[in-house]
């Protein structure tokens, strides 16, 4: 996702977003990772 929105950044609307897309990656990242420690 972070490689689309920097190839086509005026998809996503202005730059202001990016730090909200990196946050919601961040914590879909944290919430596989706790999902899959969970499941050991």
């Amino acid at each position: 996702m972070m490689r689309f929105l920097f190839k086509h950044p005026r998809h996503i609307g202005d730059r202001l977003l990016w730090p909200v897309m990196a946050f919601a990656l961040m914590c879909h990242a944290l919430y596989d990772a706790v999902r899959i420690l969970l499941k050991r």
